[in-house]
């Protein structure tokens, strides 16, 4: 995961944390402010009380698109990604923020924060790109452990059925393909036509179903409060830890 986030960080970093636009359409204002559009939608959706006073930890900051607009509403905020290449370029775009720090992650754990560091955990389009579901499931643990009692966890994972899935990743591997093909080619034309690798599988992660983030939430301290998007990409928890 390191090894292809750095890479893709390198390549086009805000493509692959917000695949949205075109490859070789990124537009620099709409990004960011895609950002702050995310945060007071998902603090909006979360229902969670915040009194704007919270230490905050956020799972895959990428270069710290959402990071930057949580700067506004909590106190203090961390995030934490696999790719040293993206905390390199957070670090860069949000220095001017002092209540804002960036940590290089294992990819496994949050061993570099000791427990009960903070009131709320949140991820997002973070944990549908880890190859292997027990991962996520051991972040699912490792977030409650590094809450405080009566801190909040919100996330969202993957939980698409099977043959959702495998037509994606149909789809996925033609677009690397061209891609290869395009770069193969690069004597003619030197600007990439658009993602490569997107056949990987730190790309394209895994699946977890509800009945293994109840586990990992039981085994972390955390009590489920609500899910919404079951059945989806975009699957939603809330939880608290007790």
């Amino acid at each position: 995961m390191k090894t292809f986030w750095d890479s893709k960080a390198r390549e086009n970093a805000t493509y692959y944390v917000s695949s949205y636009r075109p490859y070789n359409d990124q537009n620099w204002e709409e990004f960011w402010k895609s950002g702050e559009i995310l945060v007071e939608r998902f603090l909006n959706e979360s229902e969670i009380p915040f009194s704007g006073a919270e230490k905050i930890l956020e799972i895959g900051c990428g270069i710290g698109r959402m990071s930057r607009y949580f700067a506004r509403r909590f106190s203090e905020v961390h995030g934490i990604d696999v790719s040293s290449e993206m905390i390199l370029r957070a670090k860069e775009n949000l220095s001017e923020l002092k209540n804002v720090s960036f940590h290089v992650g294992s990819g496994h754990d949050l061993n570099c924060f000791p427990d009960g560091s903070f009131d709320f955990v949140f991820s997002y389009i973070t944990f549908q790109h880890i190859p292997r579901a027990y991962i996520t499931l051991e972040y699912i643990r490792e977030a409650g452990r590094v809450l405080k009692t009566g801190g909040f966890f919100y996330f969202q994972v993957n939980n698409m059925p099977v043959g959702f899935r495998y037509r994606l990743r149909l789809r996925s591997r033609f677009r690397s393909f061209m891609g290869r093909f395009h770069k193969s080619h690069e004597a003619t034309s030197p600007a990439p036509s658009g993602p490569t690798e997107l056949d990987h599988t730190a790309w394209q992660g895994s699946r977890v179903s509800i009945k293994q983030i109840r586990g990992a939430c039981d085994s972390g301290g955390l009590k489920i409060l609500n899910t919404s998007g079951e059945g989806t990409q975009y699957l939603w928890v809330k939880a608290i830890k007790q």
